[in-house]
């Protein structure tokens, strides 16, 4: 992999642990190296039905890490097999 890797947030408007996990992250990415990016459930019929009552889910290069609660522990882990290609 070239480049920073990708964090993605599957989140919704309204939900108080998305804003907290997606403040965390914002916090965390200079640090750990990462882009992040956000993408509304609500606007994908399928992502809604996926997702609805586990947000905010949290992945790393599509690979999901946590849901509801950020895991930084899990995150830092995936970042670096990311970083190796694992």
């Amino acid at each position: 992999m070239s480049g920073r890797p990708t964090v993605t947030v599957y989140m919704h408007p309204d939900c108080h642990l998305c804003a907290v996990a997606i403040d965390r992250l914002r916090e965390l990415a200079p640090r750990l190296g990462f882009a992040l990016a956000l993408v509304d459930v609500y606007a994908d019929p399928q992502l809604l039905a996926r997702y609805f009552e586990r947000v905010p889910v949290v992945a790393v290069e599509g690979v999901e890490v946590c849901s509801l609660y950020l895991d930084e522990r899990a995150l830092s882990a995936r970042l670096a097999a990311a970083a190796t290609g694992a």
